[in-house]
């Protein structure tokens, strides 16, 4: 497990870098580094906090449906809303960081970006209910899925797209790992494919919403790419607020945010 977990964070360099040019590889990593930033975090958080809440309640015997659900809420918040600005402001703030010989990282950000919050954000979730429920092999499994798509996907990409055919093949290998993910839960009685649903299309969303504002200031004369970021970071917020005030209602009326009425 700890190989193929190795493998899925590391495999698809190894690949890219049989196949692209040495400097389009660097750009390659300054958009992978930025792009995986959310997912580390919503990773780091499943870690520490959901894995012991699932393993201590696994233990009790408790309902784990509604706290699976209720427990994770917090990390798809602040994964989304992280994860839909890089979507809609990642070539802004590409531009913003670096000079023009590295602005291709900036679509390059947003595809890893769009993989990486099925692949990574809303998977890690499920691995640590699956851990916490002793089924190590499973997860073992799950990441093995997605370094053989890598191996598989990325070269056929390459093949018939090119590059973008290659970043497709990545975004697909995330996308395979999401569903097998899903389906080992399942096997447990944990279903939050609708809560899924409900997140990805608010990523998504308020993604295009704030990208489409942006190309509407450029449109207009505001080419200012600061400006562009400002107003990319307003409207992603707005989208996202409403379920962080929900979140912090519940947690003022329980006292404890991941064990509040099933949502």
């Amino acid at each position: 497990s700890t190989l193929l977990t190795f493998l899925v964070l590391n495999a698809d360099r190894l690949i890219f870098g049989k196949l692209i040019p040495i400097g389009l590889l660097g750009i390659y990593n300054i958009a992978l580094a930025l792009a995986t930033m959310p997912s580390m975090v919503m990773l780091k958080l499943s870690n520490s906090i959901l894995f012991p809440i699932y393993s201590r309640f696994h233990r009790e015997g408790a309902d784990m449906l509604p706290l699976y659900r209720n427990a994770r809420m917090p990390t798809l918040v602040l994964g989304g809303w992280a994860t839909a600005g890089l979507l809609a402001g990642g070539q802004v703030g590409i531009q913003i960081m670096y000079d023009p010989r590295y602005w291709e990282a900036g679509w390059i950000l947003q595809v890893i970006a769009a993989g990486y919050w099925f692949g990574e954000g809303l998977e890690c979730s499920n691995g640590g209910a699956l851990i916490a429920f002793g089924h190590t092999r499973l997860v073992a499994a799950v990441s093995l899925v997605k370094v053989l798509a890598m191996a598989v996907l990325i070269p056929v990409g390459w093949h018939f797209w090119g590059f973008p055919g290659a970043m497709a093949g990545f975004v697909a290998s995330d996308v395979l790992r999401y569903i097998v993910s899903v389906m080992a839960v399942l096997r447990f009685g944990l279903d939050a494919r609708r809560q899924d649903a409900a997140m990805t299309l608010r990523v998504f969303v308020s993604a295009a919403v704030a990208w489409a504002a942006a190309k509407l200031l450029g449109t207009m004369g505001f080419a200012n790419v600061y400006l562009h970021a400002a107003v990319i970071a307003v409207v992603v917020t707005a989208f996202w607020v409403p379920l962080g005030r929900d979140l912090w209602r519940r947690y003022k009326g329980t006292g404890h945010v991941f064990f509040a009425e099933d949502t």
